[in-house]
Order: structure tokens, then sequence, then C-alpha cells
């Protein structure tokens, strides 16, 4: 027997072992024990009984459901609380290894460019001026004018596929990169890697949400967002070899690009076979475990719905509480997408209207979580394009090997980092501090940075601070992400608005990848004072629309708690149009019950 079998067999039983009694069940079990006869064999009706038995407790441990008077309500929410840890682990196990080697060949192949200008690219193409930081440039004119339709694309052809299919297209634009012999095919391979991964970034977002409630999403957010520093590590030692390498009529910078793409497209064609497409699909789940995984996220999209003695005390806090069971921050719908199931309990809510745009787009929280975005990819791009060339810089002895070997420490600090503080959000139940915090510490590291670059003298103090500097600069940048996209996604709702929102916010935040391109200039080398300057400035923006973005979300919350929003759910806002649960449904993040998490 296959351990995949085994597992799945072992879940069965112990949901089986675990079962409370139930009333209804006895009855049924006695009335079939009485019409079969003493000691005659189980009859269909017995069969259907303990079918029925055991959808009726999946439905139980999945929703929350404590109305049988005869269970032991206790026992009851400890099995839906060991049937959840257990089918989370497997779902982790199955999907974040994945993700997270696609996620790390996302930034290594975005990263090639980089380490491929310092190994021979810029003297073999004779590239000169701002051409340099054009070509850069050119990359994110698609990049950001497809995030929205990509996003859009991906929510109604299925996140789980596009996924593989993306990540095998820019597998194959980075392999031909190699190829190219003149700037005018380097920039229209740029152009081809804007195309193809522009899906990718807000695709496994929406992915995620499929899967994993909203208070699941930071932390796996930052485990997938932390391969961003390991692929930067992977891609310094992977540069400081392949950039050896001459043979024949390809030079060291080529191979950088043929070795990383062609890892890339056998990533993306072993992501088709591991990934699953929707949680009532997934086949390395037994039946009941796929009911589990469906119908716990059916029970977030309703979470704020008033139906009978499940009614939501919603704190201000942010923290939800029922009658029944308690979720910390949650604050957000998780929507099941047409694909997943276009119907939750009669209720059709998969709808992209023009009103629902409006409320996506102009509201006070949207465009400051874009600005916020902005200023957090400006700091990040330039480190990501140019930390080789600021660490060549600091090391000063033109030794190629030794530049590539020194950017692996700092992004395996990043590395640690965005796994620590992203589990500190996540236990914490808060996004907003963190993100002020990792902007104070990017900060300091543009800081050091810049004081560096103006004390260059005798005792040598450049080298030391400036090297300080990209260690905080890394782990401040490299953390800020994770957080931020989890803290946009458990704040809007319902599905079709957090695509919209999430793709508005990336296409704005990537915006700022156009001015990163022109933050280090060649001509400026090697104090590079202008881009210290330019990052040091946004990273300070950042933390004052964090705090911004806080006050705001304080205040509204304490709107909704004294009952100042009620009145939208006055009956004259949907009568006539739609059913009172659509039109809830509809509200989204609206509702006068959903609290955001700060």
């Amino acid at each position: 027997m296959s351990s995949g079998s085994q597992e799945k067999e072992a879940m069965d039983v112990k949901l089986s072992a675990l079962k409370p009694p139930l009333a209804s069940s006895a009855a049924k079990e006695t009335t079939a024990s009485s019409s079969t006869g003493p000691g005659s064999p189980s009859g269909p009706s017995s069969s259907h009984s303990k079918k029925d038995e055991d959808g009726e407790y999946i439905r139980r441990i999945a929703t929350g459901d404590r109305t049988d008077s005869n269970a032991s309500l206790t026992a009851d929410g400890a099995n839906r609380t060991e049937a959840e840890k257990a089918l989370v682990r497997k779902l982790d196990l199955r999907i974040m290894p994945a993700i997270c080697l696609a996620w790390m060949l996302f930034y290594l192949d975005r990263a090639a460019i980089g380490f491929a200008l310092t190994n021979g690219l810029v003297r073999e193409l004779r590239l000169h001026g701002v051409q340099i930081n054009v070509m850069m440039m050119l990359y994110y004119v698609p990049f950001i004018i497809l995030s929205i339709p990509g996003n859009l694309i991906l929510r109604r052809v299925g996140a789980g596929r596009m996924i593989s299919i993306v990540v095998i297209s820019w597998g194959v634009v980075t392999t031909c990169t190699g190829f190219v012999k003149s700037y005018g095919a380097l920039c229209v391979m740029r152009i081809l890697m804007g195309i193809t991964e522009s899906f990718f970034l807000g695709g496994v977002m929406l992915y995620l949400g499929f899967f994993y409630r909203a208070n699941e999403l930071t932390a796996r957010t930052g485990i997938f967002y932390s391969s961003t520093s390991i692929s930067a590590a992977i891609g310094g030692l992977l540069a400081s070899g392949l950039g050896e390498i001459k043979t024949g009529k390809y030079i060291g910078w080529s191979w950088i690009f043929f070795i990383e793409g062609i890892i890339t497209v056998l990533i993306g064609i072993g992501s088709w076979i591991i990934l699953p497409i929707r949680p009532e699909t997934c086949n390395f789940l037994s039946p009941s475990e796929r009911q589990l995984a469906l119908t716990r996220m059916k029970e977030a999209d309703m979470k704020y719905q008033s139906r009978g003695s499940g009614s939501a005390d919603v704190a201000e806090s942010g923290r939800i509480s029922d009658n029944n069971s308690s979720q910390t921050g949650t604050g957000t719908f998780h929507h099941i997408t047409k694909l997943d199931q276009k119907v939750a309990d009669g209720v059709q809510h998969d709808r992209l209207e023009w009103p629902v745009v409006k409320r996506a787009l102009l509201n006070p929280l949207t465009p400051m979580m874009a600005l916020s975005c902005f200023f957090n990819i400006e700091g990040l791009s330039s480190y990501i394009m140019f930390l080789p060339t600021i660490v060549s810089v600091i090391v000063g002895d033109g030794s190629r090997l030794k530049a590539n070997l020194l950017t692996v420490p700092p992004n395996i600090a990043a590395f640690i980092a965005t796994i620590a503080i992203t589990q500190w959000s996540q236990r914490w139940g808060r996004s907003g501090i963190p993100i002020i915090f990792c902007g104070s510490m990017a900060a300091l590291g543009y800081t050091l940075l810049l004081i560096g670059s103006e004390t260059r003298g005798p005792y040598q103090i450049v080298p030391s601070v400036q090297y300080v500097g990209t260690f905080f600069v890394g782990m401040g940048v490299s953390a800020l992400p994770p957080i931020a996209l989890a803290w946009v996604s458990v704040n809007t709702a319902p599905h079709y608005v957090r695509a919209l929102v999430l793709g508005f916010v990336i296409a704005i935040g990537n915006t700022a990848s156009f001015l990163s391109s022109f933050t280090y200039l060649s001509k400026e080398a090697p104090k590079y004072t202008t881009g210290h300057s330019i990052n040091l400035g946004c990273l300070c923006a950042l933390i004052v629309i964090g705090i911004s973005i806080l006050t705001w979300m304080k205040w509204e919350n304490s709107k909704r708690a004294r009952g100042d929003r009620d009145y939208r759910l006055d009956p004259s806002n949907y009568q006539g149009r739609m059913s009172k649960e659509e039109y809830e449904l509809h509200l989204g993040w609206d509702h006068p019950k959903h609290r955001f998490q700060m």
C-alpha cells in the first residue's frame, strides 16, 4: 500500500474514531435493526444510515454545527480542530514546496540580468549610458499593464494550471535571453519576460486564497516570499560559477540564462503535475478531507451573515468570534469562485459589475495600499537589480567572483528575517506595525549606504558601513511584501473585489520599477548618492502611509462598532434587485460587521 493511501485511510479512521454519538444516527440504527431482525445481515437501510452519519459528521466538524443535543460540544470542537490541522498540514506539504520553488525562480530569473551585467554582458553587447536603465525598465511596461487583466483571467481560467504555464513560459524566455547578440534583441526578451511574469504574482495570492483561510495566509505568504532571498543567494553562487565559463561563442553571462532558464522549465512541468486545481478535486485527499477542505472555506465565505444561532459577534480589535468557534484575524470573506463552486447555499456571487469595480478601487484604503506598495517595490527592486553592482563597488578590487559571493550573506539574513517577521505578524494578528518596523529597518540600511558613500577616507569606513547597510536593506525590503500583500488580501472581500484590488495594488506598486530602473546611474558610480537618497525617501514615505492606514482602519472600525454603517443593510438597498443573502455577500468589506485587521 502506498504512503498516500495509508495517510488517507488513517485520516478516515481518525475521523471515525473521534465521532461523538449522534442521536439521529442512533435512531436510524434502531430502525434498521428492527426491520432486518436480530442476527440478520445489514441491509441497504443500514448502509444508507452509516453514509448519512458520516456525511452529517463531516458537515458538523467543517461548519461548527452544534445543534445535536446529545453530542459532546467540547469534544466536537476538539475533533474539528484536529481534523483541520491535519488537513492544512497535507495541503502545506503538497502546495507550498511547489509554490516556493516557482517563486524562487520568479526572482532568480529576474535577478539574472543583474548578475549578467557584472559578468560580461555590458562588454559583449557594448552597452553604454542609459541603455542599461532603459532595458531594465522595458520589463515593467507589460508587467504593469497586464496585472489587473491577468488576475481576472486567472480567476476565470483557474490559477493552478495557469501558474504552471506561466512558469514554463518565462523559463523558455530566460533560456532564449542567453542567445541574444544585440541590444535590440535583449530589449525584446525583457518585454517578453514582463508579459509572461505579469500573471504570476497576483495569481499566487489568488490561488492560495482557494485553499487557506485569511488568518492562515500571512505565514504562508511569508514562507514563499522568503524564497526571494534564497533565490538571490543561490543566484550569487550560480553566477560565481557560471560567470567563469568560457565555452565557444557563449561566455559566462549567457550560461547564467541558459542554466536558470532550463531549471525553470523543469520546475514548471513539475508544478503542473503537483499543484491541485481546487479543493474538491485534490486527489491526494480522502473524500472526507475534500469535503472538509471545501466546507471550511464555505464557512469563511458565510462568516459575516447572521443565520440563526451562528451570528457573529465582531470585536473592534478585528478578532471574530461566534457562539460556536473563535477565529483570530479572519476579517474577510473567502469567496469560492465560479470554477470552485458557483453557488454557496443557493446564492450566486461571482459577478463583476461597474459598481463593484468602483467599490473596489474608489475608497480610502485601496489608494493608500497601492501607494505603500509603490514605495515598497521601489526599495525592493533597487535592491534586487543593483545589489551586485553596489557590492562590487564596496569590494573595489574588480573581483567578480568575490563580489558575487558577497551578495550571499545579506540575502541569507533577509531570508531569516522574512520568516521571523511574518511569523511574528501572524501570531500577533497584526500587519501594520510589522510593516512600519520593516520600513524603518530598510530606511536605516539605505541611510548607512548613503553615509558610507560620503565618508570615504584613509580608514576605509566605506566597505564596513555600506556592507552592513545591505543587510538592513535586505531584511527590511524582503519582509515587507508578504506582510503587505497578506494585509491587502485579508482586508478585501469578496473574491472578485480581492482580485481587482490585488491587481490594482500590484500594478501601481510595480510602476515604481520605472523609477528604480533609473535610480542607480553608471555616471554616479561609486557613490550612487541619488539612488540611495531616493530609496531612503520612499521608505520614509512608506512609514508615514503605514501609520495613516492604521489610523483610518481604527477610525472605520469604531464607526462600524457604533452602528454608523448599519444603514448599508437597509432593505431598500436590495429589495427588488437581489436577495438579502446575495446582497450581504455582495457588500464584502463594506459589510457593517466586517472589521479591518490592523
